[in-house]
């Protein structure tokens, strides 16, 4: 199993917090999200994406999914102010939704 912990910023953006998303001890990539982005990080990368991951915190997996369906999310607020998680906006190519579209350096889709 694939584990994605994070790094919080000191610093607070506009946006919120950002996190470094940290795999076997180097950082993928930094994100507001950084489970959804570590996985498309880590797909991007050529990892299977039926895999299973998780993200860990404090040692103990916090959520579980497989990667290619934590990739192809993102975590944005709802109007009540709490996360939820929703479908990456992307592209068709060779007919098939392009999941993991590949991110800048604060994790974001290019």
């Amino acid at each position: 199993m694939l584990e994605i912990t994070a790094r919080q910023h000191p610093k607070p953006t506009h946006q919120g917090y950002r996190y470094d998303a940290i795999h076997d001890g180097r950082v993928l990539c930094t994100a507001l999200d950084p489970f959804t982005a570590g996985a498309r990080a880590l797909l991007q990368e050529g990892h299977d994406p039926g895999q299973p991951v998780a993200f860990v915190v404090d040692g103990k997996p916090a959520l579980l999914g497989r990667l290619g369906r934590v990739g192809a999310l993102t975590v944005e607020n709802s109007p009540s102010g709490r996360p939820r998680f929703r479908k990456v906006p992307g592209r068709l190519k060779g007919g098939k939704r392009e999941t993991y579209p590949p991110q800048n350096t604060i994790g974001e889709a290019v």
